[in-house]
């Protein structure tokens, strides 16, 4: 059996909406969904069709499908043991690492009917992750000490990649197609080169591995162990830097546009803060104390807020460069996963005491999102076709907020692409994307948010 803190990790999602003026901080709890069990995790966003899937591992076994526009659970059916999950939104599908008596499999699940589709058996499978640019899926497959590769248009397993003791967590290396497998009972990080599927390096950390996170902008990653971050180059493959810390890192997040790390530490016994890390530097340039156990943290690159689920039963809002914190939020016991509708405008909050998921919104100071019933368009920003397959048309009206750029962004919180549109005070225009981003590289299949000063709309990127 997994502890909890091997098991319910995902980073989330940027966010979008149309919105007005209101009151108030802008972040609020507006509402609860219940799911039908405990231990909430594996959360991911289907971007196709805006629902929010995740699992109740200790309880029911429970998958479950909560549509974003209405916070209503539309699916749910009993799973043995679900663990992680991933969501290849090339051909919209969701897949569930799971445990079935002493079998271990993939379960493959319809981003239409949110209905099984398959089990893809597969050994001591435990953390699944997409990569868009092959359309493979790779698991950690624990006891096996190895990798397990998935063709996703087949759902077949093509191979397997040996690593170290224990591989747990990855993240995906997006510049340089890499994948970075922490090996927990080894206390080490493998190199994967997703054009070979051959391991570069492993690299010895001296302790387990807890969190990770890759920073493109930098062409670095970052992995928390016990007592430190060790800062990996993406190029030399070899750690550049070590950040000593008085506790363990369990979770991380960043903020692309200011270039910071954030580093959620504990101590386990009272020790908690929000350490941001310079990633030019590589240096501590703020330490904040907050609430026990930070969980989870999630970056929202529109509002410039930071989330933090803290184990004893608040969400923090704390300052885009880390600072300071903005307020609190209760939610329930043990907050520990997030997922995020971009273009409701809603994070989502697992727990792992409580059988249900609590929607928060994410607005700007002073501002709460209201907007047009979901599959509407709005009248003042407009993407056409949309969903599109190479290139999408952006027609503007009035934008008169000193904006002379439209901005594209992930899913992922990250601006892909910068799209000019000539001087400010525009009443009305339009520009084409070509589903490129600012490397030429053409983006992933699934979900984009139009920004067009205050005003957003979402497209769908078709294949």
């Amino acid at each position: 059996m997994l502890m909890s803190k091997h098991l319910f990790y995902l980073i989330l999602m940027l966010v979008g909406g149309i919105l007005v003026v209101g009151t108030g901080l802008g972040q609020y709890v507006e509402d609860s969904v219940d799911v039908g069990g405990a231990w909430v995790g594996g959360m991911v966003y289907n971007s196709r069709a805006d629902v929010v899937y995740g699992n109740c591992q200790y309880t029911n076994g429970i998958f479950f499908a909560i549509s974003c526009s209405t916070n209503q659970v539309i699916a749910r059916f009993n799973m043995p043991w679900p663990r992680e999950a991933a969501y290849d939104s090339i051909d919209n599908k969701t897949y569930v690492a799971f445990q079935s008596g002493d079998e271990d499999s993939v379960l493959v699940v319809d981003g239409v009917t949110h209905s099984r589709l398959r089990a893809i058996p597969l050994d001591w499978a435990i953390y699944p992750v997409w990569d868009p640019v092959s359309n493979r899926l790779y698991v950690s497959c624990g006891e096996n000490n190895s990798v397990g590769v998935i063709d996703c248009r087949t759902d077949s397993v093509i191979c397997h990649i040996p690593v170290g003791a224990y591989p747990l967590k990855m993240h995906l290396n997006t510049r340089h197609h890499k994948l970075y497998v922490q090996n927990y009972d080894e206390g080490s990080v493998s190199i994967v080169d997703l054009q070979t599927n051959q391991v570069i390096r492993t690299i010895p950390l001296g302790s387990e591995p807890q969190s990770g996170y890759y920073c493109e902008w930098a062409e670095k990653y970052y992995c928390g162990t016990s007592d430190r971050v060790h800062v990996v180059d993406d190029i030399a493959d070899t750690v550049t830097t070590r950040i000593d810390l008085p506790g363990g890192s369990w979770s991380m997040s960043a903020n692309r546009s200011q270039e910071l790390l954030f580093a959620g530490i504990e101590d386990g016994v009272s020790y908690h803060a929000l350490y941001t890390i310079d990633t030019k530097s590589d240096s501590v340039v703020s330490v904040l104390p907050i609430r026990r156990g930070p969980q989870e943290l999630w970056w929202s690159s529109v509002t410039d807020r930071l989330y933090c689920a803290n184990y004893d039963g608040w969400v923090t809002v704390i300052a885009g460069d880390g600072t300071h914190i903005l307020g609190t939020m209760p939610v329930n016991s043990s907050p520990f996963v997030f997922a995020c509708s971009p273009v409701h405008q809603r994070l989502y909050v697992g727990h792992l005491n409580c059988s249900k998921v609590y929607v928060i919104r994410d607005t700007a100071s002073a501002i709460c999102e209201t907007g047009p019933a979901p599959g509407h368009r709005s009248e003042t920003l407009r993407a056409l076709p949309n969903p599109f397959v190479r290139s999408v048309t952006i027609r503007f009206k009035n934008m008169r907020s000193g904006a002379n750029s439209i901005g594209v962004y992930s899913a992922a919180g990250v601006l892909v692409r910068q799209l000019a549109v000539g001087t400010n005070d525009i009443a009305f225009g339009q520009v084409e994307w070509n589903g490129k981003d600012e490397n030429g590289w053409a983006v992933p299949a699934g979900t984009y948010v139009i920004v067009a000063g205050r005003q957003r709309t979402a497209v769908v990127k078709a294949k």
